[in-house]
């Protein structure tokens, strides 16, 4: 497999579908460089392979790749053309399929208030928190390339009682017209108002950069869609990822 430097991803624009709201991780390499395209050949590929964090997206012809190259490769989730299903059900016999839900937001948010917390934009000051964060909810800052990363993408919301970082909200996937947020408080805190208030900001951020604010979810991560409805989301439609080389979560 080749790897693409940034300007040869560029290059393949055309491959990549129309942008709509769901995921955007080819998107969230093109527009923020963290990720990584691999190719069968260059020049003249016959099939793409995307990966930021434990997110994958696979392209072009599937006898281009092997089942060996994915099951060595392959840690995560994985959105795929049918073409690919023989090849990754081949690599991955017990391959799980995770559907889920994609909210999107038309308007302003419904901004909600979280008593006795601050609400600010993350910043560099803020990296040392973000990195003990990592710790328990590593997910949150890998597709900005790890805490440094996401303290100073300017895409970030924390929530902080008594200067104590307690909610973190992002734009997880962004894309040229959509972001995606990821949502993550903890758990002596949640119930509070806190997610909802954190994630509002972060709305009203995509907003003015002229972007719709995306929300996607387990259907069964009841939680989490409390969260995007109090906000305003609508639900938009269903989709499904599958699951490779690892377990899907349960709803906390």
């Amino acid at each position: 497999m080749v790897k693409l430097a940034r300007e040869q991803v560029e290059q393949l624009k055309d491959w990549f579908h129309e942008e709509a709201p769901g995921y955007l991780v080819g998107q969230h390499i093109l527009s923020t460089g963290h990720g990584t395209v691999w190719t069968d050949h260059w020049p003249a590929p016959r099939a793409l392979f995307l990966q930021t964090s434990d997110n994958f997206v696979l392209f072009g012809q599937p006898e281009a790749l092997s089942a060996d190259l994915l099951r060595t490769q392959i840690q995560g989730f994985v959105e795929a053309p049918d073409v690919f299903m023989p090849l990754l059900k081949t690599a991955f016999p017990d391959l799980k399929t995770w559907p889920r839900v994609v909210y999107a937001l038309e308007g302003a948010p419904h901004l909600l208030d979280a008593s006795g917390s601050l609400i600010r934009p993350l910043s560099a000051i803020d990296t040392e928190q973000v990195k003990a964060w990592a710790r328990e909810v590593p997910w949150i800052c890998e597709t900005w390339g790890g805490p440094a990363g996401l303290a100073t993408s300017s895409y970030a919301w924390g929530a902080f009682v008594t200067d104590q970082l307690i909610s973190i909200a992002c734009s997880f996937f962004i894309g040229t017209r959509h972001e995606e947020i990821g949502v993550a408080t903890h758990p002596e805190f949640r119930g509070r108002g806190i997610s909802p208030a954190c994630a509002g900001r972060l709305c009203e951020d995509i907003r003015q950069r002229g972007r719709q604010a995306i929300w996607s979810t387990g259907v069964d991560w009841t939680a989490s869609i409390r969260v995007a409805e109090k906000l305003g989301f609508q639900f938009l439609r269903n989709e499904t990822l599958y699951v490779a080389g690892m377990d899907i979560s349960s709803p906390s």
